[in-house]
């Protein structure tokens, strides 16, 4: 499996950074991690503290490790030093979560970390700080020689986690994933956007967004089956709208660049105009927005959202 684990840490990021970023591996053998534990006098009881290793809640007796058949991502904190790690399962267990990461102890507290500080702390030229969704996306962002990006490990920035990023940065640019969710408007990413971007703005941060694009993903013939039950015409549209994230979608930082910014109150009156079907969620659109633009200090940035919204409203009339 030594050879899956790097065929999939490589396909996704060049050799060279996974050396120096600390990516590695934990064998589906969990006892190899153990018995390095043991030759290296390493307490079992301080292991199990920190989530690496688990009792079995059966039998307190038998003790196993938490990360097998998974590549590990290194967790920093603001001085560089490991202090948790996250494991991205590369086995063939359906049932298996795709994402774990370690327990909350005495130096890790999941709602108080944020992924990639180490590296964001200490850059001095950038405008911005940008937030994406997770540690593949921070890597990914790295590669491109952006280093002020971050992520949580978790879907909410806490308070704490603002005030943190406060010290460095007084501007945030959002990068959501784009995906899809059957029954709703918006997926995760977006929602989760909406959310941390309006605490931000209350916070005191200038905000914006760029929004990567949706992946182009071939209807199976089932659904078109379903979508034309008298036959498929020749015209007829074979695609729909998929998930889209950071690391797959950027090659090069043009990539990035050539991504529309908007200023986040514009980015979420259109979110939330597309969405109300009725005068009453307009009105509750115009009173949220209006309620947010009571966080913008600078006059200019002001009238500048302002005047945008003004334009890219007025189609929804």
């Amino acid at each position: 499996m030594l050879d899956a684990a790097q065929a999939y840490a490589y396909g996704r990021w060049p050799e060279e950074f996974c050396s120096t970023f600390g990516v590695g591996y934990a064998p589906k053998d969990g006892r190899a991690f153990m018995e390095y534990c043991k030759r290296k006098a390493v307490d079992t009881d301080l292991l199990i503290e920190l989530g690496l290793l688990k009792r079995d809640k059966e039998d307190k007796e038998k003790i196993y490790t938490a990360f097998r058949e998974r590549v590990i991502i290194p967790i920093r904190n603001r001085w560089g030093r490991v202090i948790a790690f996250t494991g991205r399962y590369i086995g063939t267990n359906d049932k298996a979560a795709k994402y774990i990461n370690s327990d909350n102890s005495e130096i890790y507290t999941k709602g108080d970390t944020i992924f990639g500080i180490d590296r964001a702390s200490r850059v001095r030229d950038a405008a911005n700080v940008i937030i994406v969704e997770g540690a593949p996306d921070v890597m990914r962002f790295n590669i491109l020689g952006y280093d002020n990006t971050v992520a949580t490990l978790g879907t909410s920035w806490t308070d704490h986690q603002f005030e943190q990023l406060k010290k460095y940065y007084q501007a945030i640019t959002f990068v959501p994933d784009s995906d899809v969710k059957e029954g709703e408007l918006f997926g995760p990413g977006f929602i989760a956007v909406i959310k941390n971007g309006a605490e931000a703005i209350r916070k005191g941060f200038d905000v914006t967004v760029r929004e990567i694009p949706f992946a182009e993903v071939e209807l199976t013939d089932e659904e078109l089956k379903e979508l034309y039950p008298d036959g498929v015409p020749d015209d007829a549209v074979k695609i729909k709208p998929g998930k889209n994230d950071a690391d797959s979608y950027l090659k090069t930082a043009v990539d990035f660049t050539s991504l529309s910014e908007k200023y986040f109150i514009v980015w979420l009156a259109e979110k939330r105009f597309f969405e109300a079907d009725s005068i009453q969620k307009e009105r509750n659109a115009v009173s949220e927005i209006a309620d947010l633009l009571r966080y913008v200090k600078d006059s200019l940035t002001q009238s500048q959202i302002i005047e945008q919204l003004s334009k890219r409203l007025s189609k929804f009339y």
